[in-house]
């Protein structure tokens, strides 16, 4: 497994050093400027489509008040999944009586994990307090517009922790600001401003490893909790947050083993099981809620079938996308799915190999975490469309030790980093324009 920067230090004697004020102030101050600038960048995009399709409907309707239209084009950012979010938190799991061509299940809402639909609720009942504003109707707001504040304020913690976790590591300025841009640059991350899950993931993900290397195990379980109540996946965190409480206990060094007493080992458990039941805890609360509320406590996976999609081996991945690629009609509804699926395996293959490239400069704890994310995206496959690994990219999202294992191998390669960075950017204005004209983006 990777090398561990801290290595020189005996693994039961090492605790990390608490970041000063000054390298907490870099770090906010690069993850809010990286944070703010994409920001801004969303911002005009999304104005620029008012402007060239300012009525948003036939060239010979109405002009819409300028306020609708904002409103408007804020609502496009809450396109497909983030309706089921934005429900969830306005009528809870029972979808009873919903009349909705996609709701074929009263409870097939049940496979959307809680935390980000629970905060979009609370911060939906502050804002009631608030006018309501004069112009549209933002998905029956305040629910809409609180979906989006939760997402772009969970983008923002991300983009801090991500920093003060590479400035904890030994990144330089320059390196860190370079692993802001990949990840900001990341063609799908402008699912971290849409109202979606995926900016509270990658927070409470880069959180838990954040406090773990830095030996606050408190804080690490609390963040790991938050991890699995987000998303599904997000029970995995225990994987890498085991490695590193064992690694920095001594547990995987023989020699000690033989040195250390019994004592201090039931103490080290002790420690240990709270924190490393934590993420299966998150996972538990929400199966538990299930089964007082409906009666099953794994609703959560049997709601999986409404949506198509199942867990497949590497190798049944492997024959679904060769056989996919061999039938997949050239476009279907405008889009050219043998293209789309060429894609989806490019992003998945170039985030393996950075991850096994990288993986002897970075602590191994990142390395599983990755290989965790990448891995249950590659075998998470969808007969619901043409391309068997619909969505994969958007789940690589939360890899953010991907774009730390990056910024190390183009760090002294400026025309690959400009590449990269621009190119990236590109994409994803491509993309954010095909989302907010109520396409798909996967």
């Amino acid at each position: 497994m990777a090398t561990d920067p801290v290595a020189p230090m005996r693994a039961r004697e090492f605790r990390p050093r608490l970041l000063a004020w000054p390298s907490w102030r870099l770090a906010s101050s690069l993850g809010f400027c990286i944070w703010l600038g994409t920001r801004l960048g969303m911002a005009m995009l999304t104005y620029a489509t008012m402007i060239f399709v300012a009525p948003l409907g036939h060239a010979d309707a109405p002009l819409q008040p300028r306020g609708a239209q904002v409103m408007t084009l804020l609502s496009h950012w809450l396109n497909w999944d983030s309706g089921w979010y934005v429900g969830i938190a306005m009528r809870g799991y029972d979808w009873s009586g919903v009349k909705n061509p996609f709701v074929f299940d009263p409870l097939q809402a049940t496979s959307f994990f809680p935390l980000y639909p629970f905060l979009v609720r609370e911060l939906a009942e502050g804002l009631r307090h608030l006018p309501t504003p004069a112009y549209g109707n933002l998905v029956a707001y305040p629910f809409g517009i609180s979906a989006l504040i939760v997402s772009n304020l969970s983008a923002l913690v991300a983009f801090v922790a991500v920093a003060a976790l590479a400035l904890q590591e030994g990144y330089g300025r320059n390196r860190v600001q370079l692993t802001l841009l990949l990840l900001a640059a990341y063609p799908l991350a402008f699912y971290l401003a849409a109202g979606y899950s995926e900016a509270p993931m990658l927070a409470a993900s880069a959180l838990t490893l954040l406090f773990a290397r830095r030996g606050q195990w408190v804080g690490t379980g609390v963040a790991a909790a938050l991890a699995a109540l987000t998303r599904g996946p997000g029970v995995l965190i225990l994987v890498p947050v085991a490695w590193e409480y064992g690694r920095q206990h001594g547990w995987w060094s023989l020699s000690e083993w033989r040195t250390v007493p019994i004592g201090r080992r039931v103490r080290d458990l002790a420690v240990a099981l709270p924190v490393l039941f934590a993420a299966p805890l998150g996972t538990l609360v929400y199966a538990g809620y299930l089964w007082r509320r409906f009666g099953d406590p794994l609703l959560f996976l049997e709601s999986e079938h409404w949506w198509r999609r199942h867990l497949a081996p590497p190798w049944e991945v492997v024959r679904m996308v060769v056989q996919a690629l061999h039938h997949a009609p050239p476009t279907v509804g405008g889009r050219g799915w043998q293209i789309v699926i060429l894609l989806n395996c490019s992003v998945l293959l170039s985030f393996i190999v950075i991850t096994i490239v990288s993986a002897r400069s970075l602590p191994a704890s990142f390395t599983l975490y990755s290989a965790g994310v990448i891995l249950l995206g590659a075998v998470t496959v969808s007969t619901a469309d043409p391309d068997p690994l619909t969505s994969a990219g958007r789940y690589l999202v939360p890899a953010f030790p991907v774009f730390l294992g990056l910024a190390n191998l183009v760090r002294n390669r400026s025309g690959l980093r400009v590449g990269l960075v621009s190119g990236g950017f590109f994409l994803q204005c491509s993309f954010i324009a095909v989302w907010l004209s109520g396409n798909f983006v996967d």
